[in-house]
């Protein structure tokens, strides 16, 4: 059946009547679906039950999206009865006599008006805590939270949910993508390179669509930093197209991109093993947008990882058997406390292990330490209990060998305390360091064994994941990135990491990328007063005598070889601090420092991303849109960043704003 006419009547008349009926009609028990012939009960004369079949059976996935046209008419009545009531109380208003002015006394009990400042501070406050916390909006129809809000504040009356979602968090959402945009434009306006990192999680909302974001890195001051400012819903299937297209208009939004869709600045990617974002990041390559990307160093050594432990003879049984056990611990009470009677009969203070994530190697390792770390404790009451996985002492010297092949890697990937996180300049020394502590192990004739099998595997993995030494010391931009900063310079000069085979290979590379760049430098330096059509200038000969002398002094050559004998700053020390203080002295150096140092080795700040949409996608908000969602993330993300800050016009970080300020307030 065509609906089309009942849909234009509709919007054609003034009907307050609920557009539900233009796919139902009622009979005398039931109400029939006109579009797939249903009979639908309802109780108490009540749609609910209609609203909910349209969405499900003629909703977001199905060819006919009935749903769709429904919310768009029912907002149209919304807007006739809001118009309705307006009307009706200006005619009342005309009929009613003047009222008396109120006292002073009186004024005092009356709760805010909508533009009071005070109401206006205390509404954003609660839309903050909303974002920031994943709560639910109908929070504020709860007894306790309005106890506590009148405790508060006695004036002020809480907003209703509709009111939060559609018109209070809206309007904090703009102000903070506001605020960001023209910071990272600003950022950015100066720079000659920058990076980006998108992720997806599938969406636990109501229409499950694929949520994706776009967070950039760029420098501030002497840190880099990260900033998520896109939380975006995409259609389904969500392919490498879409995702690319997703991109690209982020890029353009921060102006990195000109009218023609060309970068102004150098912009590459850092990406997870997803084929999909694999595939969108190519398309920009391609395309000539990004000049390159590269992979998650935590992806890349978490799929290393589970490639030995697979291979590995009875690696991954072990760790499946202690993993039943850590959940036998975290759920039952009495298992907890006949540990701890065994443990007190031993004078030892007994902690659990915690069951680790499937997709976190380290969080297999944290449980293999614990049970270690207890091991004798553990051993007596697994075997004493008949509701304990059974482990064998085979089982207990897996455990062991486990632990001592990844500890390594624990420590190596550690993050530095000079730097918020493993940046691309570190990728080539953890593999290094990597590489040369497995080797170690199997050296070891103490390691024999599972140890041994284990190791081998590992070292498989690492070459088959990162490639083989010494050609991955040879890939770009981490070579750049590595040679260029200088706590790490020395991996190319000196005998112990093995460069020596390739050095030759490098010292080239680097010169040609050198050159490249002062190339590039001195084209863009070109004055663009005079053409040769034009007289030459007054200062035409002085510019042109100015641009030929070299402002470095030195040639290339004899930069790098005088790089080769920088001294290192200690692996702590912030490298973008410590090239701040070399850059006259390096200044070819510094800038390739400044275009590759930019690449964070891994993506963390999306994974973290994510932990706020599984907090505002919780039990209690099963029917929240996707929509809502984008605004919520984004606004809980830079409160995160920057604090409780209200009105984003003026803003500053929140320990530089001024406590008597009336243009911001802390919660």
């Amino acid at each position: 059946m065509d609906f089309q006419d009942r849909i234009r009547e509709y919007r054609e008349g003034s009907s307050t009547q609920s557009p539900i009926w233009i796919w139902f009609v009622k009979t005398e028990k039931t109400v029939t679906c006109q579009i797939c012939k249903s009979n639908i009960a309802t109780g108490n004369s009540s749609s609910t039950n209609l609203i909910t079949h349209l969405k499900r059976h003629h909703g977001f996935l199905k060819k006919y999206n009935a749903f769709k046209e429904y919310e768009e008419l029912s907002q149209l009545k919304q807007d006739r009865l809001q118009k309705c009531k307006r009307k009706n109380s200006v005619a009342d208003s005309e009929e009613q006599p003047k009222a008396k002015q109120q006292r002073i006394s009186d004024s005092l009990l009356q709760p805010y008006p909508p533009s009071h400042p005070r109401h206006q501070t205390l509404v954003n406050a609660v839309g903050m805590m909303i974002c920031t916390d994943g709560a639910p909006t109908s929070i504020v129809e709860r007894p306790g939270f309005k106890h506590m809000a009148t405790k508060f504040d006695s004036r002020f009356k809480l907003p209703d949910p509709t009111t939060l979602a559609k018109s209070i968090i809206p309007k904090l959402k703009n102000d903070v993508h506001s605020f960001q945009l023209e910071r990272i434009r600003n950022m950015l306006s100066s720079e000659t390179s920058m990076a980006f990192s998108t992720d997806g999680l599938d969406g636990r909302d109501a229409e499950h669509s694929a949520i994706y974001d776009f967070c950039i890195y760029f420098y501030e001051n002497t840190e880099i930093c990260a900033e998520v400012i896109y939380v975006k819903g995409l259609e389904s299937p969500c392919t490498g197209e879409v995702i690319a297209n997703f991109l690209q208009t982020c890029l353009s939004d921060i102006e990195v991109l000109d009218k023609e869709g060309k970068p102004k600045i150098d912009i590459w990617g850092i990406t997870d093993e997803g084929s999909n974002v694999l595939k969108a990041m190519k398309i920009l390559k391609d395309t000539g947008v990004i000049m390159g990307y590269h992979n998650c160093w935590n992806h890349k050594l978490q799929n290393a990882i589970k490639d030995a432990i697979k291979i590995s003879d009875g690696i991954d049984s072990t760790l499946t058997a202690f993993k039943k056990n850590a959940a036998t611990y975290s759920r039952c009470k009495n298992m907890r406390s006949e540990v701890r009677k065994i443990a007190d009969l031993h004078n030892v203070s007994i902690s659990f292990p915690q069951v680790p994530n499937a997709t976190r190697w380290f969080g297999s390792l944290y449980m293999a330490e614990t049970f270690l770390k207890h091991e004798r404790v553990f051993k007596i009451h697994i075997m004493e209990s008949d509701k304990m996985r059974s482990v064998t002492n085979a089982d207990w010297k897996k455990l062991h060998c486990f632990v001592d092949v990844l500890q390594p890697f624990k420590i190596a990937t550690k993050q530095a305390e000079g730097e918020k996180y493993l940046t691309l300049a570190s990728f080539i020394p953890m593999q290094s360091v990597l590489r040369k502590k497995t080797t170690a192990y199997l050296k070891n004739p103490a390691n024999q064994g599972y140890g041994q099998t284990f190791a081998k595997n590992m070292l498989a993995s690492l070459e088959d994941r990162f490639g083989h030494h010494p050609n991955y010391l040879l890939t770009k931009p981490y070579c750049f990135a590595t040679f260029s900063d200088p706590r790490y310079s020395c991996i190319y000069f000196k005998e112990s990491f093995g460069a020596h085979n390739v050095r030759d290979q490098i010292t080239e590379m680097v010169k040609t990328e050198l050159e490249s760049m002062e190339e590039e430098t001195s084209l863009c330096n070109v004055s663009p007063n005079s053409t040769p059509d034009q007289e030459p200038s007054f200062w035409t000969e002085f510019d042109q005598r100015a641009g030929a002398t070299s402002s470095q002094g030195v040639s290339v050559d004899a930069e790098i070889a005088m790089w080769t004998g920088v001294s290192r700053p200690h692996k702590q020390t912030n490298p973008i601090h410590a090239m701040e203080g070399l850059r006259h002295d390096y200044p070819r150096i510094y800038k390739l420092f400044r275009k590759y140092s930019i690449f964070p080795a891994t993506q963390n700040k999306d994974e973290r991303l994510f932990s706020l949409v599984g907090r505002n996608t919780g039990p209690q908000s099963r029917s929240i849109k996707v929509q809502t969602i984008e605004k919520k993330v984004i606004v809980g993300s830079a409160v995160q960043k920057h604090g409780f800050i209200f009105n984003y016009a003026n803003v500053r970080p929140q320990s530089q704003c001024d406590e008597s300020s009336d243009e911001a307030d802390s919660f």
